[in-house]
């Protein structure tokens, strides 16, 4: 399975546009975890961390405020394993 064919199914079966998708919501890893498990590429428990970050913004009235964004950080180890890497 490619990379690209990962994210696209990953994509699909969580109801993400296939268009510059990344994996970043708790509910899409578990559909990662499972579709590598089914291809036999996963063997040990999880392929990375999420990370929660703050992030200071301006809202469109001007006012200044932080939102919480979480976001997926090893798509590299991700690739790896794909390609049967270790």
């Amino acid at each position: 399975m490619l990379y690209k064919d990962f994210i696209d199914e990953v994509a699909s079966r969580s109801g993400m546009s296939k268009k510059g998708t990344r994996i970043t919501l708790s509910k899409t890893f578990e559909l990662a975890r499972e579709i590598l498990q089914k291809e036999g590429k996963l063997n040990f428990p999880t392929i990375g961390h999420f990370k929660l970050l703050k992030v200071p913004i301006t809202d469109l009235k001007g006012k200044r405020r932080v939102i919480s964004k979480v976001t997926y950080t090893s798509s590299y180890t991700l690739k790896k394993l794909l390609k049967g890497k270790k």
